[in-house]
């Protein structure tokens, strides 16, 4: 799993990584076992039916993911955030001189995404361009990738097309692209959620004829 890269997280936008085995097992077999519906709004998209009636109604959103999404889901993220990859992002954001628990900042899972298939050729403008997700509540968040082959950091083609791209706001108002992280079992990103001048993008599947589908986990957290 490795460590988080807190310089590049703070001054890119991201930190990559790939699960622990252990982890990755769990968060498998969870996707395993999850129930996908169609979602009208973006039709080839099938979401967790947890997930899917959030999006029907913006009103309903935020309370119906905080109180419906499974326990094994809010456990994993919990399990997820103590993992020691985050160990360098506690120490840059707390007060370790202090033992006091008021100095103290913990970092709390605050609303979850399960989704999987393939984005549009033509591309949702929404995802496609250039965009911050800044307006939600998060500090942070985690997007986890996997595929429904069974290789682990493996199982899909770079040809495809289908990465997540992460860039920055220049000067001259153009986006620095600095990594492009495909949806191979297990990888995973985590994205600063606080600067505006942070920015990504995800790029469009090449081909729907590929015998695998896109499996996307994201994990929001709030630093309290």
């Amino acid at each position: 799993m490795h460590n988080c890269d807190t310089y590049s997280f703070f001054n890119k936008g991201y930190s990559q990584g790939i699960l622990d085995p252990t982890l990755y097992l769990k968060f498998k077999d969870f996707l395993y076992n999850a129930k996908f519906i169609g979602d009208n709004k973006f039709g080839v998209h099938e979401f967790a039916y947890w997930n899917n009636l959030a999006h029907e109604s913006d009103i309903i959103r935020d309370k119906y993911l905080k109180s419906k999404v499974p326990l094994e889901l809010v456990t994993l993220a919990h399990e997820f955030i103590r993992s020691s990859y985050f160990d360098s992002y506690r120490t840059k954001i707390a007060c370790v001189e202090s033992l006091e628990d008021s100095w103290i900042k913990h970092i709390e899972p605050i609303a979850y995404q399960c989704f999987q298939g393939h984005e549009i050729n033509t591309g949702e403008p929404a995802v496609t361009n250039w965009h911050t997700d800044c307006s939600d509540a998060s500090d942070f968040f985690v997007l986890m990738y996997f595929n429904t082959s069974d290789s682990f950091a493996s199982g899909w083609d770079h040809s495809w097309g289908g990465s997540l791209e992460v860039g920055k706001v220049l000067e001259t108002n153009e986006v620095q692209s600095y990594v492009e992280v495909f949806p191979d079992n297990g990888n995973f990103v985590m994205l600063n959620n606080t600067n505006p001048y942070l920015k990504h993008k995800v790029n469009p599947i090449k081909d729907f004829n590929i015998g695998t589908k896109r499996q996307v986990i994201s994990i929001y957290y709030k630093v309290v």
